[in-house]
């Protein structure tokens, strides 16, 4: 396996920290449960919420997961399998997934916001 330089951990750290800005920004909230550290209600019922550093590559990754797949892909359309909706909901498990690896934080930051505006119905 392939070790991370520090340099390269503390860039992607200083990635995911802003990103976890936006989405607190955005409403996200501590949450309980375990595996998503933040939650925020959206048009389509609860969302959970992650962020991680990439391991081996500049970037990190917003993980989320809807309570309530069916009524999310109605919303966000569908992500599965491999439909041309790029940023659509996996109608089985609930996974709405951004992944950013050649992205500035700032193009990062944008695609969230204008992601989780269509969840959030407009706002932030």
């Amino acid at each position: 396996m392939r070790r991370t330089s520090k340099r390269l951990e503390k860039q992607n750290a200083a990635y995911a920290a802003r990103l976890r800005a936006v989405l607190e920004e955005l409403g996200c909230v501590a949450s309980d449960h375990i595996g998503y550290p933040y939650r925020i209600n959206t048009l389509a019922g609860l969302l959970l919420v992650d962020v991680h550093t990439n391991e081996c590559q500049p970037g990190a990754a917003v993980f989320t997961r809807f309570e309530k797949p069916k009524k999310a892909v109605k919303l966000l359309g569908e992500n599965w399998p491999h439909v041309p909706s790029a940023h659509g909901v996996n109608p089985y498990t609930g996974k709405w997934n951004h992944h950013f690896f050649d992205e500035t934080i700032e193009e990062a930051e944008a695609v969230i916001r204008r992601e989780f505006a269509r969840a959030l119905g407009g706002r932030p």
